[in-house]
């Protein structure tokens, strides 16, 4: 699966989406989270609490907004970032569709 970037960090108001990208017809909008390899809580069930969903939300309507042609669909997803101790990258997991 391949996606296009369309927006880094984007921002509205005091609201942050970290990428916006296209796949296929789909508005995708990620958070990603880094961590030490060790850490506790694993996945998309730290990255993504109700309140930074929300956030997300009115962000992502935001960018909607902004759009002449809007999207037919899209969906929220999760990357976690795993590095160690060196600041090695140790692991990428990609969780599609979390909200």
């Amino acid at each position: 699966m391949s996606m296009k970037i369309l927006s880094r960090n984007y921002r509205y108001g005091r609201y942050e989406i970290d990428i916006i990208a296209l796949d296929s017809d789909c508005l995708v909008f990620v958070e990603v989270k880094t961590r030490s390899e060790n850490a506790i809580v694993d996945g998309y069930y730290s990255a993504v609490s109700k309140r930074k969903m929300a956030a997300l939300r009115k962000c992502a309507a935001g960018y909607i907004a902004s759009l002449v042609s809007k999207p037919k669909t899209w969906r929220f997803d999760a990357v976690d970032v795993r590095r160690n101790r060196d600041g090695k990258i140790v692991s990428i997991s990609h969780f599609p569709n979390v909200g």
